[in-house]
């Protein structure tokens, strides 16, 4: 049996102490770069959180200012509510007071005083066709051309914004009223009234405005179609 040298023995040995020393070296530096790593990780997380944190802040502060401004807004809207009852009674009273005092003066003799009045503005003899239109207040119609459309004009004048509805009663004729007569093909004001005829202002009469044209009362039952009136029942 061959005797190994003790030289070789010896520069074995510590060829292996040495690549063992040398192994742990490199799970040393590798250990600590995966430390490195995870500190730094560490430290960008915590950057996070902290920034998480804050913006969670700012939120809850902006929820707070919301939920203030939305109490606010609604005792508002509250108070906006109660103004706009209170306003709608206070309109509610001024328009019941205006239709009193609309309604009282409608006369016979005020619903002439306000016609007539227009008879500068509408002189005998204008031109007046089925050119000329005009909007209505008094519903039925919402407008009219011609005829109508002076018809609509004097009775607003005399009735402003009171409704207006048909009837057939020609024994039930008062001044303001508005007659269809001819086959319903024309419209005529009642001016004024007496025991035997009544006295008519009309626009398209010859394609003109016309003042003063008086109809007996047969003549008028006999041509009338329907009445519009404008005084309250």
């Amino acid at each position: 049996m061959k005797k190994i040298p003790i030289l070789l023995v010896f520069l074995l040995l510590f060829s292996s102490v040495s690549t063992v020393t040398y192994a742990k070296e490199d799970s040393l530096t590798a250990l600590k770069a995966q430390i490195t790593s995870l500190q730094k990780q560490v430290k960008e997380l915590t950057t996070k959180v902290k920034s998480y944190s804050s913006d969670n802040s700012k939120l809850k502060n902006d929820l707070k200012k919301t939920k203030k401004d939305n109490a606010r807004l609604t005792d508002q809207l509250k108070k906006a509510k109660k103004d706009n009852a209170r306003l709608t009674d206070q309109l509610k009273d001024v328009t019941s007071q205006l239709d009193k005092e609309t309604k009282s003066n409608i006369t016979a003799e005020n619903v002439y005083k306000k016609m007539i009045a227009l008879k500068e503005q509408y002189p005998e003899g204008m031109r007046w066709t089925n050119d000329n239109y005009y909007e209505w207040k008094g519903g039925i119609y919402s407008a009219g051309y011609g005829c109508a459309g002076f018809a609509f004009i004097l009775s607003d004048k005399a009735f402003g914004s009171l409704p207006a509805r048909n009837h057939k009663n020609f024994d039930n004729i008062q001044v303001g009223d508005i007659i269809r007569i001819n086959n319903n093909t024309h419209s005529v004001v009642i001016l004024s009234i007496d025991e035997a005829t009544v006295t008519l202002a009309e626009g398209n009469y010859n394609s003109s405005i016309h003042w003063g044209r008086v109809l007996t009362l047969k003549q008028l039952k006999d041509a009338g179609d329907y009445i519009m009136t404008r005084y309250p029942k």
